[in-house]
């Protein structure tokens, strides 16, 4: 087609609104489910999407009157249908909104959530290293999610290094193709890897609730930080995985430390281990020191030593023994030699009274005898001869 015949985009939105006001010129009824986020301005304007199945609508309801709804609830929206040209999407503009209980899909997610509860699975939490060397990110290559993921992780910690793992994140062959990505990262060695999608509605983020890609988590050796939507979006990926970011760069943020605060720990921590290794080392060295001297004393050299010390002490205890013992046994001696001659003297006492002089046959004194007398001494039934020599 030759570029003369072009139309300007005003003239094919103008029709496009046209013909959507042609098509559906009255009021109609729409139902579906509520999903992502409700929204309600300042000037009470309601904002959410209707989902059903594959597709997807945004909902207007201008000064809406006060509503209970929550995403996953089903509903009829009565309405026109409008082309909103500043953003080139058709919107249902309601008058009334009917809720008619919690929709199927989100039933089906509910549902499937309590399964996982009773299974234990949404506590099964493994811990994130402490510092991250490598990082996988699963995400599409295509997509906002990484560009942001990367330029965060240049700025904080740059020594880290990355591996895109590229996926679909939305659409139907989506649940599969994440589910394989998961696996191939966890056979790469990284120290953690990180699940990614930007932002986007409840049927866009659809394929982070499906079972495969649950099941991928949970079998992977490699913790996982589930980083899908927005923070106020919540996946069962996130429930599963093993933390959670609000968004792909909080998810670098939450891994990733600053460099600057990542080099002072690195400070403080080599002066921490200075210090324990300087203490160690001084402990161990008195702990030397004091089993040196303990084999030194017991040191037959050291021993011997002692004993040569001893022996002059030794010598004189003895000595003063000897002086004492001695000294007892004369005590001794002197004792039993008083008392021998106290017993002799006695002795000879009592001789003397019991013996007596005879002189032919006549008893006699000592003074009645002169030298050259014969004599008998009778006394204890004995009888002695004797001769004086001497004057008595």
């Amino acid at each position: 087609m030759s570029s003369s015949r072009a139309i300007p985009l005003s003239q094919l939105s103008n029709q496009l609104q046209e013909l959507v006001s042609s098509h559906y010129p009255d009021t109609i009824a729409v139902s579906g489910e509520v999903s992502g986020r409700i929204v309600r301005s300042k000037r009470n304007h309601l904002y959410f999407h209707l989902q059903e199945g594959e597709a997807s609508m945004q909902v207007v309801f201008f000064n809406a009157p006060k509503l209970t709804l929550q995403e996953g609830d089903r509903v009829v929206v009565h309405g026109r249908v409008g082309y909103y040209q500043a953003r080139g999407s058709c919107q249902l503009i309601a008058s009334q909104i009917v809720s008619h209980g919690i929709g199927e899909a989100y039933a089906k997610l509910e549902k499937l959530k309590q399964h996982l509860e009773a299974q234990g699975l949404l506590h099964r939490k493994r811990p994130l290293p402490r510092f991250i060397r490598s990082l996988a990110l699963v995400t599409s290559k295509k997509g906002a999610a990484l560009a942001d993921m990367v330029t965060i992780a240049s700025k904080r910690f740059p020594l880290v290094k990355l591996y895109l793992v590229d996926t679909l994140v939305q659409g139907d062959g989506a649940p599969e193709e994440i589910a394989r990505a998961i696996a191939v990262a966890d056979g790469l060695g990284v120290d953690a890897i990180v699940l990614a999608r930007g932002g986007g509605s409840r049927l866009d983020l659809a394929a982070f609730d499906d079972e495969r890609v649950l099941e991928a988590i949970l079998r992977a050796r490699t913790p996982i930080v589930s980083a899908i939507g927005h923070a106020s979006d919540t996946s069962l990926s996130d429930l599963v995985a093993d933390a959670t970011a609000p968004t792909p760069s909080g998810a670098m943020e939450l891994l990733l430390p600053e460099i600057e605060e990542f080099l002072e720990t690195i400070s403080v921590t080599k002066r921490t281990l200075t210090q324990q290794i300087q203490q160690r080392i001084y402990l161990a060295g008195e702990e030397v020191a004091r089993i040196a001297t303990g084999l030194e004393r017991l040191h037959p050299r050291r021993q011997l030593e002692q004993k040569g010390e001893e022996i002059p002490q030794i010598g004189v205890r003895l000595h003063r023994r000897m002086e004492a013992l001695l000294q007892e046994r004369r005590a001794r001696l002197t004792q039993m030699e008083q008392a021998l001659k106290r017993a002799w003297e006695a002795r000879q006492r009592e001789a003397a009274r019991c013996i007596q002089l005879f002189k032919e046959n006549h008893p006699v004194t000592l003074s009645q005898l002169a030298p050259g007398d014969r004599v008998e001494l009778r006394g204890q039934g004995r009888v002695l001869y004797a001769v004086i020599t001497d004057a008595p």
